[in-house]
């Protein structure tokens, strides 16, 4: 036998090895991981997301994605949860409006989770601005 026709059959031995080895990998990313929407941009690489488990953390943006990709505030984002620190997280990766609502399609994301807007999921309603103009008595004269 030659030895490329046994590295050959060797590459279809380890290959469902290899794809085990890639489910497992995943899934525990996805133990260690959160979904969450950006609630309030703190400044110096620090935001604050509302999690989808319900748990608002403090999360600081990783030095990859810092001045390369830009999070504003109604962003989804994957977090990256700590084992020691359950009330502060790492922004691992920032979704678009298209994948985040391909997130929403297929059931990662709960419904409530509003998309590509600046007011978040758990923010008060749209309607009420809380603006109010008064009517001033007198002329124009003082301009």
């Amino acid at each position: 036998m030659s030895f490329h026709f046994i590295s050959y059959l060797l590459a279809f031995i380890t290959l469902p090895i290899r794809v085990a080895f890639n489910v497992l990998f995943f899934r525990l990313i996805l133990l260690f991981t959160e979904y969450a929407q950006v609630a309030k941009m703190l400044g110096n690489g620090r935001l604050e997301a509302l999690c989808f488990d319900g748990v608002k953390r403090l999360c600081h943006i990783r030095g990859k994605l810092r001045k390369k990709v830009w999070i504003n505030q109604g962003d989804i984002i994957l977090v990256g949860l700590r084992d020691y620190q359950d009330a502060k997280a790492d922004v691992i990766l920032k979704y678009n409006a298209d994948e985040a609502r391909n997130l929403k399609n297929y059931g990662e994301l709960p419904e409530s989770a509003k998309i590509n807007e600046s007011n978040t999921f758990g923010d008060r309603p749209e309607d009420d601005d809380d603006v109010t103009f008064d009517d001033m008595d007198g002329g124009d004269d003082d301009m």
